[in-house]
């Protein structure tokens, strides 16, 4: 089942999250730069977690809209980042118009049945060509193997996304394309991975 609340893996913030956000490692600039391929309008990130995929956001595009299900991580990112949007909502409800935003972004994404689902509600809001860009970084990997659970969770997430093994495909996007892009971090001597799929609507 897709997760489009909080991350199972994840225990709520609850009223006082110190130390929470920043957890995960952040995303390449260079990932959310491809992943953007130029749009200059409004960008979202869905079910934003810690946020650090929207701070790299933020730093790269004019608007940006959190979509977060969490009301301690909202109000976490709303302290963080005072200059993003952040509003309730989920992967499979984001709460904003039709053809209104130019790309969506998804880190650590999620998977299972509703993945049609969730592409299908990128596709309503974005306007035409804009991208959707799944990514998902190596550090998250292994983080997510950490239980037999996590480590289904992971997998599933992998593949429906097309991060590890044949890229998806929907009706309203073109066909999905994927990039690789290692920088230094992680284990010393070891570049954190994170892999990007990115489509653009039809």
């Amino acid at each position: 089942m897709l997760h489009p609340g909080p991350d199972p893996q994840d225990p709520p913030f609850g009223p006082d999250p110190p130390g929470r956000a920043g957890f995960r490692p952040s995303y390449p600039i260079q990932a959310v730069q491809w992943g953007l391929s130029g749009a200059v309008g409004l960008v979202v990130d869905l079910v934003t977690g810690t946020g650090e995929l929207t701070e790299r956001l933020a730093a790269a595009a004019p608007g940006v809209v959190a979509v977060e299900p969490d009301a301690g991580r909202r109000a976490e990112l709303a302290r963080r980042l005072p200059l993003v949007t952040v509003v309730e909502g989920t992967a499979t409800a984001v709460p904003l118009p039709d053809t209104s935003v130019d790309a969506v972004f998804v880190g650590r994404a999620p998977h299972g049945p509703d993945f049609e689902v969730v592409l299908d509600e990128a596709a309503r809001v974005l306007r035409p060509s804009g991208a959707v860009v799944a990514l998902w970084s190596h550090d998250d990997a292994i983080r997510a193997a950490t239980t037999p659970t996590a480590a289904g969770t992971a997998a599933a997430s992998l593949r429906w996304w097309g991060v590890d093994g044949p890229l998806p495909t929907h009706r309203r996007f073109t066909p999905f394309e994927r990039r690789r892009f290692a920088v230094a971090g992680g284990t010393p001597g070891r570049p954190v991975v994170t892999t990007a799929v990115r489509a653009f609507t039809l």
